[in-house]
């Protein structure tokens, strides 16, 4: 299983990722890949995933932690 966190609050020295409150994680396992939270209003998660090279389109699942905006 590898887990690739695509946006959350806290930024790395020297990183060009975007940050915003919330979460955003992408899971991948042998049964496929799952978005976990899509983080906030921004959108920048989505930016982020461009950054990683991750193709959106190909996710099997995405599972919605709770209904707050920076989830959501």
């Amino acid at each position: 299983m590898e887990v690739t966190v695509v946006m959350e609050n806290n930024k790395l020295k020297g990183s060009d990722f975007k940050t915003e409150n919330g979460l955003s994680l992408l899971i991948e396992d042998k049964h496929g890949l799952i978005l976990f939270d899509t983080g906030g209003p921004k959108n920048y998660a989505i930016q982020n995933a461009q950054k990683l090279g991750v193709d959106l389109s190909k996710v099997d699942a995405v599972v919605i932690s709770h209904g707050h905006n920076d989830h959501t």
